[in-house]
């Protein structure tokens, strides 16, 4: 019999949340792409309907391929036969004009990477003007539509030192919006929009500063005073309440690299409730306001390791909407719309590991109809093959029960496993588990569907076990994703029980952190490590288990 070791024990515990109406849930997971990825997007009608955009790798080409889903109502479906270009496409940003007409714009490998627009139309992806209409290879790239259905894009333009161009489509020509190039130095981070009239703003990145300018009487002038934030500012985020207002959502390095929220009145920079909001170190920001002028924002959060978190100002103060944390890893490329219904819908890449996965997640609709179950814990662990799923309530009302329902890798469907009968009305804390035995070598996702006696129900956020043989040789990875900041994973196999040191080391050789220290089991391990406390640079890390040693270096 083969030796079956644990993988790791993986401890999922959330703040108290009401399994209800009132949370973030996943719009069918299961028809949503997961692999290598490395741009993603997102977009939404005025009917609801959400569109993401993504450049995900092709394992039959090894290439980085473009693609379009929609959501139906009911699972994610591909917009277009084919793929967008036939070649190679770095990143894509996606935009909707007032119709509903999805246009994409590429950094487009069929012409050597410049600038490509194309919008979807009688069932085809098309060009908008001609391919590679930048001076040279573009990053960083925006997409807008205004109400008279004219595409402006902004990017960076490596033929302009990687400096900031915008252009737009004129009906026949792209054409410069200003000058190519304008911004003080290379660019580091851009947010695109449009007002009312069309006027395009821009808030981007240089020099570790933030900008905000807008176009108007045939140039760029700076829209308020100028720098945001009374230090570096960071990851800007820009958009319009309904009346017009200006706001802008950055990391704000003077307040522990938390995000600020401002908006412009007449001429100047106005703080939306206090500075610093958010947990630290705050990256991958992203901001929508919805009818009632409130502001939302998501962020990759590092005070729990770049999970995705979301904020709203209400009432006169910043809060959660939901739990503390909506992903299970960390994220990127964060993206939140406003629903017409007022509910907000957020979408990112989560690295659950490896693959990446694509996760678009909505709020609920609900939230005057809870459904009875405070879930306080929900986690799993391991011993050999056998795998346990331990939670637990702290209330409940009428609960008939849990179904528990397995899957078995991203691509298979969710099924029914077990059922552990609730408590009915509770209101103190009852503790639960469920075992699966002798499973064979894999990774295993579960969840709980609450199941009350009205026949409502919903489910729980996903746990995740992996099952696998003890390997037959010491290991270190490189760690990914490296560089990083602030947030990263390392792992490494151990074929022998032994005692075990992962220990960083700067490069003069002190210690910086230590990582594991102790007594551990023959298996694959991976440590989330948490850099925010270190300074940026070059640092090693080393595994030392026995008479095993082995060092690696990553950049912070």
């Amino acid at each position: 019999m083969k030796n079956l070791s644990q993988f790791f024990f993986f401890l999922f515990v959330v703040l108290p949340f009401q399994l209800s109406a009132q949370q973030w849930y996943d719009l069918d997971a299961d028809s949503l792409p997961s692999g290598s990825f490395i741009s993603f997007s997102s977009a939404i009608d005025k009917n609801g309907t959400i569109y993401c955009a993504y450049t995900q790798h092709d394992d039959n080409d090894d290439i980085f391929t473009a693609k379009v889903k929609k959501f139906n109502g009911t699972t994610w479906e591909n917009i277009g036969a084919s793929g967008i270009s036939t070649s190679e496409v770095p990143s894509i940003d996606i935009a909707l004009d007032n119709s509903g007409t999805p246009f994409v714009f590429i950094s487009d490998g069929d012409y050597n990477y410049k600038a490509a627009v194309k919008k979807f139309s009688n069932g085809n992806w098309e060009l908008v003007g001609s391919g590679g209409f930048s001076g040279g290879e573009i990053n960083l790239i925006k997409i807008a539509v205004d109400k008279n259905g004219t595409p402006y894009v902004a990017f960076s333009d490596a033929n302009a030192a990687n400096k900031l161009t915008v252009m737009k489509f004129n009906g026949s020509n792209w054409v410069l919006v200003g000058n190519a190039g304008f911004s003080n130095d290379e660019l580091q981070n851009i947010s695109f929009i449009l007002d009312e009239n069309n006027v395009p703003y821009v808030a981007y990145e240089d020099n570790q500063t933030t900008t905000v300018v807008r176009f108007t009487n045939g140039s760029w002038e700076e829209a308020g005073t100028s720098p945001l934030g009374s230090g570096n500012s960071h990851q800007p985020s820009l958009t319009f309440d309904k009346n017009g207002v200006l706001y802008a959502a950055f990391e704000d390095a003077a307040n522990g690299y938390r995000i600020t929220v401002k908006k412009l009145d007449g001429n100047n920079w106005v703080t939306v409730g206090t500075e610093g909001v958010s947990g630290i170190y705050a990256n991958d920001i992203s901001m929508v306001i919805d009818e009632n002028a409130i502001p939302y924002v998501i962020y990759s959060n590092g005070s729990y390791n770049g999970k995705a978190s979301v904020l709203r100002y209400s009432g006169g103060t910043w809060e959660s909407v939901g739990p503390n944390t909506i992903s299970s890893d960390q994220v990127s490329n964060t993206s939140i719309h406003i629903s017409p219904n007022g509910i907000p819908v957020a979408s990112y890449l989560e690295n659950d590991g490896s693959p990446y996965k694509a996760v678009v997640k909505k709020f609920s609709e609900l939230e005057s109809d809870p459904l009875p179950v405070e879930l306080s814990a929900f986690f799993v662990t391991q011993n050999s093959n056998n795998v346990t799923l331990h939670w637990q309530t702290a209330t409940e009302t009428n609960n008939a029960g849990f179904d528990i329902e397995k899957q078995t890798g991203k691509s298979e469907v969710w099924k029914k496993i077990g059922f552990q009968e609730g408590s009915g009305t509770s209101n103190s804390v009852k503790k639960y588990s469920y075992t699966e035995k002798n499973l064979s070598e894999g990774k295993y996702f579960y969840r709980l569907k609450q199941i009350d006696r009205d026949g409502k129900f919903s489910y729980s956020q996903e746990v995740e076990a992996v099952v696998t043989s003890a390997p037959k040789e010491f290991s270190l990875l490189q760690n990914y994703p490296n560089p990083f900041n602030p947030t990263t994973t390392i792992q490494y196999s151990l074929p022998a029980n032994g005692n075990v040191t992962l220990t960083v080391y700067d490069l003069l050789g002190k210690e910086a952190a230590v990582l594991v220290n102790g007594m551990q089991l023959a298996g694959n391990y991976s440590v989330s490590f948490n850099a925010s406390q270190l300074s940026s640079g070059v640092y090693f890390y080393r595994l030392q288990a026995g008479r095993f040693v082995e060092t690696k270096r990553f950049t912070l």
